[in-house]
């Protein structure tokens, strides 16, 4: 029971915190004056590729690299383990 009444109090000392006066009003202001931008924002890491050429030669490096996982992991499921008794 102490336990409880212990928790109590302590959650009706969290709910007293002070506010600083006016402070939802300057969170709302910060919100209002954020830029909004256009369209679509690349990754961080892709914001210097502006050729169309370049963003098309990384988007297939990535798939024949995804390509070759694949086609290594089957390649070693398919092949025999030497532990296997046949």
């Amino acid at each position: 029971m102490k336990e409880e009444t212990l928790y109590t109090q302590w959650k009706e000392n969290r709910r007293q915190v002070p506010v600083p006066e006016r402070f939802a009003a300057g969170v709302m202001a910060k919100i209002e004056n954020q830029v909004q931008t256009d369209g679509y924002e690349l990754p961080v890491g892709l914001t210097d590729i502006h050729d169309c050429l370049m963003q098309w030669s990384v988007a297939a490096g990535l798939v024949l690299l995804g390509l070759f996982r694949i086609f290594y992991i089957a390649a070693n499921l398919l092949q025999a383990n030497q532990l296997m008794l046949y």
